[in-house]
């Protein structure tokens, strides 16, 4: 699994893990938690094109190469291993933050698009960057005051997408309803 993370999931060899349907007459648009074909998509409404890099893939493999580290050193004997996932990691983390961040919203994009911009649709997505622990520290409560506000807390947990955004839908299956798989790994991070 670790080898795939940098073998087979970085498409565009930029180092973050991006998807693309290779079946195109029923395969999933989206490969992400969010699976619908409408779930990523800019502020405005449009949908960037595949390869897609959605953020909590890249925080999903911050967390994998930390555990992965975890294990080589106590378990493998293997502490080299051990010190190159470490270092990748704390790469990863460095890029990410650079990379995924939106300085003037002060949140986490949704996704990068094939050209490296910014899917800036306020989303759900960010709460699963604080479990997996890529967030900055300083940066974690800009995050959760997204998450807790009313654009995103319905009042019966966080909505999938921000009621300021385009495609919102309150009962959209991943543009505003509030799930509760998504919801469980936001308060783990929280």
């Amino acid at each position: 699994a670790l080898d795939w993370i940098d073998e087979y999931g970085d498409l565009l060899g930029n180092g973050y893990i991006s998807y693309w349907r290779r079946n195109t007459v029923n395969g999933l648009e989206n490969q992400c938690w969010k699976d619908s074909p409408d779930s990523i998509s800019y502020h405005d409404g449009r949908i960037p094109r595949p390869p897609r890099a959605t953020c909590e893939l890249q925080g999903y493999a911050y967390d994998a190469k930390i555990r992965g580290a975890r294990l080589a050193r106590q378990f493998w004997n293997d502490p080299a291993y051990a010190d190159r996932l470490e270092r990748e990691a704390a790469e990863l983390k460095q890029r990410f933050n650079r990379d995924f961040w939106i300085p003037d919203k002060e949140y986490y994009a949704l996704a990068l698009d094939p050209d490296g911009n910014p899917v800036d649709a306020l989303a759900s997505n960010m709460g699963h960057l604080l479990w997996s622990g890529i967030v900055e520290p300083a940066r974690a409560k800009a995050v959760t005051q997204h998450l807790l506000s009313p654009a995103m807390f319905s009042g019966w947990g966080v909505r999938t997408l921000a009621n300021t955004e385009a495609r919102y839908n309150p009962v959209g299956y991943h543009v505003g309803t509030v799930w509760p798989f998504d919801n469980s790994i936001i308060a783990w991070g929280l």
